[in-house]
């Protein structure tokens, strides 16, 4: 598929999934790509005019290394994310990672991540940067990185928010880094593009997918991303445009709702200057074999996003709600959304960011998902499913057809758990209610369960087995949640028939501290 849109480039993003020779603590357990499944990779992307670079985080994002026996050590902090520059066996670490990673690619470049470095200058590092300031503490581990790279034959590419926070130290980093331009955001202008143009540097500008933390893809921000990102890109002398879809907390989205905006990408990159959503549309479906139903499906399913509440920056409700407590998540007891919420548009005013747990970005808070949104919701779904029975892949029709169910179960389950509180902030709950009650309960968890079920299948139609467990794990979660609430209604039932009242305040109902889905 990206040889047929023209996209030359591919990086698998790397933390630990790497069958590190001198290191299988570091993948344990995580069904790793070996040296020899590069090198076959490789081979394969060059044969298809695709250039396979290496990807591996060398700084932060390192909490499975660092929270693993024999390198905790390296930990800048207590946060177990970034590895310390004040540690002597970082260097020696990564040397030895390189080693047995970077012979596998044939590319030149290499992308060392280093991104998010949340904690350094706050653990080994605080004296240093307290004395140099913590851009110089960044910088000299750049410069080792590029060292070490350099010995193993690449050039390193960098990801660029970071450094952008100390402009006054791009001068000092030599001209063979590559620097990558990343935000997500659907803006007008970004400006990060002119400050590395500014100094002269090399970079790239990596727009996203908007496929993570979601069920279908955030698709209009991310069209407005990588369109507007692209194009200041390009007038500002970027080298190239690498499109980033990661898999935060696990990927519950489908390769096929991406696939548009890997379109858009590959026009917008190609056709530069003037570009616009329609230009970049023009052909997209017939180069996946489809017709104007694909372009249906895609115009369709993202207006979901539209809806009060429902888009947030870097996450959607939407996947937070399939997840969530059923009786006690916020998508049930949360804040209404105000009138003025705008998708893709700052909070109203009054309307605080919130800091997730683990968090690092102020996010959007999780509002309620009204009656009036779920009747919504259900429209847009229905209009969809004409056009996805007539897509011609029939791996992709699968596909859409699991989202579609994805997004009619979370419905079901918000309007389930808002009416059993109703109900019992009323004290009116009878026993028909409570049999009723059951029987949802019942087929709600046999069609969580299906649907798990059909995520694992569909999943190994286009992945390998990899670390799905971390998707089929918050599939556990939610199934086990279900299954408590229908144990606990049927003790208030068997209260009721002995004419014992219920526990209408639900003081007897546990949680275990579940919430939902993590999505910072």
């Amino acid at each position: 598929m990206l040889s047929r849109m023209k996209m030359n480039v591919l990086q698998l993003y790397i933390e630990h999934t790497f069958a590190f020779p001198s290191f299988p603590e570091i993948w344990e357990g995580s069904d790793p790509l070996t040296p020899e499944e590069i090198r076959n990779l490789d081979r394969w992307c060059r044969d298809h005019h695709v250039e396979l670079q290496p990807n591996l985080q060398s700084f932060g994002h390192c909490n499975r290394i660092l929270t693993t026996r024999g390198f905790r050590d390296l930990r800048e902090s207590d946060l177990y994310w970034t590895l310390s520059p004040a540690e002597t066996g970082t260097y020696t670490l990564l040397e030895k990672m390189y080693a047995d990673f970077l012979p596998a690619f044939s590319s030149s470049l290499f992308n060392v991540g280093s991104d998010e470095t949340y904690d350094l200058g706050t653990g080994k590092t605080v004296e240093a940067a307290a004395r140099e300031g913590k851009g110089r503490v960044y910088l000299d581990h750049l410069l080792r990185l590029h060292e070490l790279a350099a010995a193993r034959g690449k050039r390193i590419m960098v990801f660029g928010d970071v450094i952008l926070k100390y402009p006054d130290l791009i001068g000092e980093i030599p001209e063979d880094i590559v620097f990558l331009d990343w935000m997500y955001d659907p803006k007008d202008v970004y400006g990060t593009p002119e400050v590395f143009a500014r100094y002269e540097k090399p970079f790239w500008v990596c727009p996203g997918t908007g496929a993570w933390n979601t069920l279908f893809p955030r698709q209009e921000g991310a069209v407005q991303n990588v369109l507007q990102f692209t194009l200041e890109g390009l007038r500002n002398g970027a080298e190239g445009m690498l499109l980033t879809d990661w898999g935060d907390h696990g990927s519950y989205g489908m390769p096929a709702a991406t696939s548009y905006i890997y379109g858009i990408a590959a026009a917008v990159s190609w056709h530069g200057e003037g570009t616009t959503r329609e230009i970049a549309e023009q052909g997209l479906a017939a180069v996946f074999g489809e017709d104007e139903n694909y372009l249906q499906v895609h115009r369709r399913l993202e207006t979901i996003h539209r809806l009060p509440a429902l888009w947030s920056k870097n996450r959607s409700q939407c996947v937070m709600a399939f997840f969530d407590e059923p009786l006690t998540g916020l998508s049930v007891t949360g804040p209404a959304p105000p009138p003025e919420l705008q998708s893709m548009q700052p909070l109203p005013e009054g309307i605080a960011p919130v800091m997730d747990r683990e968090g690092h970005h102020p996010m959007r808070p999780v509002f309620r998902l009204t009656g009036e949104v779920l009747q919504e919701l259900e429209e847009i779904l229905e209009a969809a499913v004409q056009p996805v029975c007539s897509i011609r892949n029939d791996r992709w029709r699968d596909q859409y057809q699991y989202i579609i169910s994805t997004y009619r179960l979370a419905a079901r389950k918000v309007s389930l758990g808002r009416e059993i509180r109703e109900r019992f902030a009323s004290a009116q709950a009878t026993v028909e209610d409570l049999l009723d009650w059951d029987r949802d309960l019942r087929l709600l968890t046999r069609d969580y369960v299906t649907a798990q079920m059909d995520f694992a299948r569909l999943w190994h139609t286009f992945a390998r087995t990899s670390e799905i467990s971390i998707s089929m794990i918050w599939y556990a979660h939610i199934i086990e949640r279900l299954d408590y609430l229908r144990e606990w209604l049927t003790q208030q039932r068997r209260d009721l028939e002995k004419s014992i009242q219920p526990d209408y305040s639900l003081s007897t109902y546990q949680t275990a501290g579940y919430r939902t889905l993590p999505t910072y």
